[in-house]
C-alpha cells in the first residue's frame, strides 16, 4: 500500500484496532517522513479512539523532532485531552522530547503535580518528576500531595515516591506516620506504614544446630512483616569484620520481641541462656518485651520457669520438627505464628513502647 492508502486506512477504517495498526505500519515504511509525522500530529488530536491518540504520540516522541513545536503539542494534549490515558501518556512522555530548559520541564511538572485539575495527571506527573528530577522542591511537592490531595491515587503516588527516595528524612517519616495512622485508603496507609512504623524490631533466638528451621522461618515472616513495619532481625544479617556479641547484646536492646526457636540444644546452650535469654528476661523487666517462643523440637522446656509461664506455640505437648513436617501444615503454623506477631506489634504501638 501507498502513503494515501495507509493514511486513508489510519483515518477512516471502521475498525478502531486497525487504525492503530495502520500507523505503526506507516511509521515503519515511511519513517520519518513530513507526511507521515503531520498524520501523527492529525490522529494525536482527531481521533476518536483514545488508544489512536496515544499511538500517535508515542510515535510523534519517537521520529518527529524534539523541537518547540512537538514540546507545545505534548503540553496541548495533558492541558486539553478528555481522556486520562491519553493525558497520562503525554504527561510520560514529555521528558524525552523536551526541547526547552530543563529548568522550565521541572517547573512544568510541578505546576502539573500541585494543582492539575486532573488527579491522573497530578499522579503520572509526580512519577514522571521523581524518575528525571530528585532535588528539594520535588521533595516538598511530594510532602504536599501525600498530605492534602484528596485523590487517594495521588496520595498513593507521593508516598511511593517518599519511600523509595526519603525514607529517612524526619520531615517524611513524620508526614507517613500520620498517614499510616489516619489515611482512609487502606493502600495508602499500607504504603506508608511499611516506613512509618518501622521501629518494632524482633530478635530470633535459635541453637545455631536449628539454623534450617530458622531460616525457614525468616523467609516466610520477613516479607509480610517488613510490610508492616516489622523488622526480623538474626544473626546472620552481621556485618562482615562485626564484633559479633557486641551486635547481638545490642540487637537485643532494640528489640520489642523476642522470638525463640526452643529445642534442646537451645536449653542446653551457655550462650543461648546465659547472654540471650538472660538479657530478654531483663529487657522483660524494664522495657516490657514480649518473650514468643515456638516449640522447635521436643524437649524439657516446661522445666524452664521463664518458658512455663509464657504462651508458646504450637500449644499442646506439640511441636514444629515432629508434627509440622508437611511443607502445608508447617506453613499453616508459620501463618498462625505470622498472625500473633502482627497482633503483638499492635499492642506495642498502641501502649506506646515504641
Amino acid at each position: 500500500m501507498d502513503l494515501n492508502s495507509w493514511k486513508e486506512t489510519a483515518i477512516r477504517h471502521p475498525n478502531r484496532e486497525r487504525r492503530c495498526e495502520a500507523l505503526h505500519q506507516i511509521v515503519g515504511d515511511l519513517g520519518k517522513h513530513s507526511q507521515v509525522i503531520e498524520l501523527l500530529f492529525q490522529r494525536a488530536r482527531e481521533d476518536e479512539y483514545w488508544r489512536a491518540r496515544t499511538t500517535a504520540i508515542q510515535l510523534l516522541a519517537d521520529i518527529a523532532d524534539h523541537d518547540k513545536r512537538t514540546t507545545s503539542f505534548f503540553v496541548a494534549c495533558v492541558v486539553e485531552d478528555v481522556d486520562s490515558r491519553v493525558r497520562s501518556t503525554a504527561v510520560e512522555t514529555l521528558p524525552r522530547i523536551w526541547s526547552q530548559r530543563e529548568s522550565k520541564l521541572r517547573q512544568t511538572l510541578l505546576n502539573w503535580g500541585l494543582s492539575s485539575k486532573f488527579p491522573d495527571v497530578r499522579q503520572t506527573a509526580i512519577l514522571a518528576i521523581c524518575e528525571k528530577f530528585r532535588d528539594r522542591s520535588v521533595l516538598n511537592l511530594l510532602l504536599d500531595r501525600a498530605e492534602k490531595d484528596p485523590d487517594p491515587i495521588v496520595r498513593l503516588a507521593a508516598i511511593e515516591s517518599l519511600v523509595r527516595d526519603w525514607r529517612d528524612d524526619s520531615k517524611v517519616f513524620s508526614i507517613l506516620c500520620k498517614r499510616a495512622e489516619r489515611d482512609d485508603d487502606p493502600d495508602v496507609k499500607r504504603a506508608a506504614s511499611g516506613v512509618a512504623l518501622r521501629n518494632v524490631r524482633i530478635f530470633l533466638s535459635y541453637s545455631h544446630y536449628d539454623s534450617r528451621y530458622a531460616k525457614l522461618l525468616v523467609d516466610y515472616l520477613s516479607g509480610e512483616l517488613k510490610r508492616d513495619g516489622i523488622e526480623l532481625w538474626w544473626d546472620e544479617r552481621i556485618v562482615t569484620g562485626s564484633v559479633w556479641d557486641n551486635e547481638i547484646r545490642a540487637r537485643i536492646r532494640e528489640s520489642h520481641i523476642a522470638l525463640v526457636l526452643v529445642s534442646q540444644r537451645f536449653l542446653s546452650s551457655d550462650y543461648c541462656q546465659k547472654v540471650e535469654v538472660r538479657n530478654f528476661l531483663r529487657q522483660r523487666r524494664s522495657e516490657g518485651m514480649v518473650i514468643f517462643p515456638i516449640i522447635l523440637s521436643a524437649c524439657a522446656w516446661q522445666n524452664y520457669d521463664w518458658l512455663g509461664g509464657t504462651q508458646a506455640l504450637p500449644s499442646g505437648d506439640r511441636n514444629l520438627k515432629s508434627h509440622y513436617r508437611n511443607t502445608g501444615k508447617r506453613a499453616e503454623l508459620f501463618y498462625r505464628i505470622l498472625l500473633h506477631l502482627q497482633q503483638v506489634a499492635r499492642e506495642i504501638r498502641r501502649d506506646g513502647r515504641v
